[in-house]
């Protein structure tokens, strides 16, 4: 077990026996993620708040039963998935708006925000935004999940509902293809990422 997952395990542990604190840490220490997550999904940010804040009241109320994890970003990021999944679906079929939620929102302007924060380079970001509208709304998720969430290709396969080959091929072929279109850009998000 990494230092972080013996941390995640322990904090878990000390949240599902009650402790407050605990709650909180989790909450401060993922809130901001999953919000920018969830903004890859869904364009609705009352229905994402929404989501987020129901995912935190369930894990409370339903803390005795919960399984234990070393990942808890992990964790959420899967749990508030299905969430939105399922409110997606709930909005559809009540058809109380229009189209109060679209399919998946554009990830560019989320991944763009990460990146902009760690890199003034106007161009790195023009050329981010050409590179990110090549890309299928899936292999942004991949994308996202992999590299800004920081997650192993198992838990992006598990999130999003794909084999661990399947995963691979997808983030690969993201890869390939900002590679094909935009070369440069690569070298700057790596420098970005060490």
């Amino acid at each position: 077990m990494t230092d972080r997952s013996l941390i995640d395990a322990d904090l878990w542990s000390r949240f599902k026996a009650g402790d407050r604190p605990s709650f909180a840490l989790i909450y401060r220490g993922h809130v901001r993620a999953l919000f920018n997550f969830g903004k890859q999904l869904v364009d609705d940010d009352d229905l994402l708040s929404d989501s987020i804040q129901e995912l935190f009241i369930y894990i409370w109320e339903k803390r005795g039963s919960l399984g234990d994890t070393d990942n808890i970003r992990y964790y959420l990021f899967k749990a508030l998935r299905r969430r939105l999944i399922e409110a997606v679906a709930r909005e559809r079929r009540s058809a109380q708006t229009h189209e109060a939620i679209g399919a998946l929102h554009e990830a560019e302007d989320s991944i763009e925000q990460i990146l902009i924060r760690h890199q003034a380079d106007a161009e790195l970001k023009s050329l981010l935004r050409q590179a990110l509208q090549q890309l299928t709304k899936r292999q942004r998720e991949a994308i996202f999940l992999r590299f800004f969430g920081k997650m192993s290709f198992q838990e992006v396969a598990d999130i999003m509902s794909l084999t661990l080959k399947s995963t691979y091929n997808l983030i690969s072929k993201a890869l390939e293809e900002l590679r094909k279109h935009f070369p440069m850009l690569l070298v700057g998000i790596a420098a970005l990422l060490a």
